[in-house]
């Protein structure tokens, strides 16, 4: 029985649902017949190896060397997962790049910019060259202080083509909350952009910038998108200042470094209310599998869809969101206020874009709902077909949307 409110799949939405077809995958391989959702779920809860194996061969996970199993150790903490097997995040992200549709819809309050697969190949390539010609190896860290634009998940993404561990934080974290998170990692390369526009405002961080590159004597370079075109003072001792446009010059082939299933893939922090922050790290093998079995599985995200959901690049929705690139989805980058100009200012950014599955947190859908807003009598929102909502610190909530949301 399902709660007050809650959406009921028709049998349209259910036909072409993914989990549909795993289901009939299952059966087709061998591998089990389940009658519903809840069958499988038990199946995946009571046999956890059974569940992993039939995920990794479903989404035809590209590994290097193959496992020697599916879990060869079991005690907590300390599993092993898919020992032996050597893989790349980045491998499964452009294996799906395409000439058809773009990779990212890259928005600001200032406009919008669509990135086409081979210009995000291009860049990625170049920069995990410049990467590598730095000296920058397997287990350095590369680290952004980054609004959410096309350049963040270029620099993301060649860090872990070259094996190094990636972390961000968006520019709203203040300078000592930036120290206490990136620092911890010693990075070998910061990529920063020299300011940021939100609200109508457009925010000058060079200051910001300049003490945080004081603070890390690990850096070996500092390179720079020109959010605002604005001059910096390349005057510090140590690492130079390097133009974004200068990294990514090269006409490099993409190479991208298998590693082993667990070597870290990026860093998160928690957030530092009950003292320093906490990293936690995420390995390249295990963000593909559960980030292939959340987006296509469960939040059924379909090659073509158009993904936004509204993040900052510090949040651990951003780094789901650059894994729509996984599930050849087209993802869609915000960079700017969600109530901006005016409260529903996130509707229109996600009618022009053409949005087909939006995500967006609780306290937005709050302020609209207060507003008594109704986005779909004043944008074109005939593209949405799901919404999902992220409640800060509980379990996700899900509408769909019948193409029309209000």
């Amino acid at each position: 029985m399902s709660e007050p409110g809650s959406w009921i799949p028709d049998a349209e939405a259910l036909a072409a649902a993914n989990l549909t077809r795993f289901l009939a995958w299952l059966a087709e391989t061998g591998r089990g017949q389940f009658a519903d959702y809840q069958e499988l779920l038990s199946k995946s809860v009571a046999d956890i190896e059974w569940f992993w194996d039939a995920v990794f061969a479903y989404f035809d996970v590209q590994a290097d060397t193959p496992a020697r199993a599916v879990l060869g150790n079991r005690s907590m903490p300390g599993a092993e997962w898919f020992p032996g097997a050597t893989l790349n995040y980045a491998t499964e992200v452009f294996r799906h790049a395409t000439g058809e549709r773009p990779a990212m819809i890259v928005v600001g309050e200032d406009g919008s910019t669509e990135w086409r697969w081979a210009r995000l190949q291009r860049e990625t390539a170049a920069f995990a060259a410049y990467l590598r010609n730095l000296g920058v190896k397997p287990g350095d860290s590369v680290v952004g202080y980054l609004p959410n634009i096309g350049e963040a998940v270029v620099a993301a993404l060649a860090a872990a083509a070259v094996g190094a561990i990636w972390a961000v934080c968006n520019q709203d974290v203040s300078v000592d909350g930036v120290i206490a998170r990136l620092g911890q990692v010693e990075p070998a390369v910061l990529v920063a952009s020299d300011g940021s526009v939100y609200g109508g405002k457009r925010i000058d961080r060079r200051a910001e910038l300049a003490s945080i590159r004081a603070a890390m004597p690990t850096l070996r370079a500092t390179v720079v998108v020109p959010r605002l075109g604005l001059d910096l003072d390349a005057s510090k001792d140590g690492d130079p200042l390097v133009p974004w446009t200068t990294a990514v010059e090269s006409d490099a082939a993409l190479e991208i470094t298998a590693v082993p299933f667990a070597h870290p893939l990026w860093v998160m922090f928690s957030s530092g209310t009950t003292g320093k922050p906490k990293g936690i790290v995420h390995g390249h093998g295990g963000v593909v599998l559960e980030h292939l079995k959340y987006l296509s599985l469960q939040l059924d995200l379909h090659p073509g869809d158009r993904f936004l959901w509204y993040s900052s690049t510090s949040w651990m929705m951003w780094n789901l969101l650059v894994s729509g690139l996984l599930v050849d989805a087209t993802i869609v980058l915000y960079d700017g206020s969600p109530t901006h100009p005016t409260t529903d200012g996130l509707w229109r950014v996600a009618a022009d874009a053409g949005v087909t599955v939006l995500g967006s947190g609780a306290g937005y859908l709050l302020a609209c709902a207060k507003e008594k807003l109704t986005p779909g009598a004043s944008y074109p929102l005939e593209a949405p077909r799901v919404h999902h909502c992220r409640r800060p610190a509980s379990a996700g909530y899900r509408r769909r949307s019948g193409g029309r949301s209000r």
